[in-house]
């Protein structure tokens, strides 16, 4: 059985994830140009 404390933290993760990922595409931009 889930418990909603282990879901929370996963989807919060999840989140984080996400964050990083467009702080880097944008960092990656700054350098190409």
């Amino acid at each position: 059985m889930e418990q909603p404390i282990r879901i929370a933290l996963i989807e919060s993760m999840e989140d984080l994830e996400k964050q990083v990922y467009e702080q880097v595409d944008a960092y990656l931009d700054t350098i190409c140009d």
